[in-house]
């Protein structure tokens, strides 16, 4: 199912969140600070969302976005990491462009954010296929999740 949307003055077709994956960080995911490309801060700094890039590892893909929030069950200051990804990377990411909804307690926070996949049957040859992805964030349940609702503010 195609939609059609609006993002920061251009239009764009997106698969919205076709294979959008989020899954707790892990051992392998990359969060040593080296790997920071950009950040935001939510929640006077409580949510954290980060752009890592590995630069070049995996050779497509290598970008992802972890999404930090407050744990409860942990000691005081303790997150749980979140890594946000289309399955195996994104070609790009951009933060700077990433917009937020007001937060709702009965939903969360959504942030929708353009990103580009790798696409070797791309018809101008640039390699690379737009989309925006569109997450939800839950303080009450502490969960992090791809917004398969709509791509909305």
């Amino acid at each position: 199912m195609k939609k059609v949307l609006c993002v920061l003055s251009f239009m764009i077709t997106v698969n919205a969140n076709a294979n959008l994956t989020v899954k707790p960080c892990d051992d392998q995911t990359p969060t040593n600070t080296e790997f920071v490309v950009s950040m935001k801060n939510y929640y006077n700094k409580s949510v954290r969302v980060f752009h890592v890039d590995t630069y070049g590892e995996p050779a497509c893909c290598s970008s992802s976005m972890l999404v930090y929030i407050p744990d409860s069950k942990a000691e005081i200051g303790g997150a749980k990491c979140f890594q946000v990804t289309n399955g195996s990377g994104f070609l790009s990411l951009d933060l700077n462009k990433m917009e937020s909804s007001k937060y709702d307690p009965s939903i969360g926070l959504v942030l929708n954010f353009p990103y580009s996949i790798y696409d070797n049957e791309s018809q101008d040859g640039s390699m690379s296929k737009p989309a925006v992805g569109s997450i939800i964030i839950n303080l009450k349940t502490e969960t992090v999740s791809p917004n398969n609702l709509s791509i909305s503010k």
